[in-house]
């Protein structure tokens, strides 16, 4: 198997658009759910996510590494926005519970268990109230 780490925000984003729970919160509207950048003409509530770190431990012999493959630790963060403060926090509470724990094994990816390892919360400029959850899975 390749290594297909960085194909992590292609999965995030299925897992949220495949979640009832998720979808139904924004407004059954799964165009609602962004990677990197909201759009700029989107109304509230939304879900921004995007890989913010990686991390490949190597060991001497890359041509072993290669025929028995590595994995990586995958860290990404996803973004829970709304107007409305309890909105967000229900949003970030269903993303919670359509992320955490999930796996997947397929031809492109194995993605071991996603585990939620920290939660922020703040407002922006504009009045919005961001519930910001960071992950972590490792990757092969």
């Amino acid at each position: 198997m390749r290594d297909n780490s960085l194909l992590i925000s292609k999965y995030v984003q299925k897992i949220l658009e495949e979640s009832e729970e998720v979808v139904s919160m924004l407004d059954g509207n799964k165009k609602k759910i962004f990677a990197l950048k909201q759009n700029e003409n989107i109304t509230f509530p939304f879900i921004v996510h995007s890989r913010s770190n990686l991390t490949t431990t190597y060991t001497k012999d890359i041509e072993f590494l290669r025929s028995v493959g590595w994995s990586n630790t995958v860290q990404f963060t996803v973004c829970c926005v709304s107007d409305d403060y309890i909105q967000a926090i229900d949003l970030a509470n269903a993303v919670r519970h359509s992320l955490e724990t999930y796996r997947l094994k397929n031809e492109d990816i194995y993605i071991h268990p996603i585990l939620l390892t920290n939660a922020i919360e703040y407002m922006t400029d504009y009045d919005a109230y961001v519930q910001e959850l960071q992950f972590q899975c490792i990757v092969e």
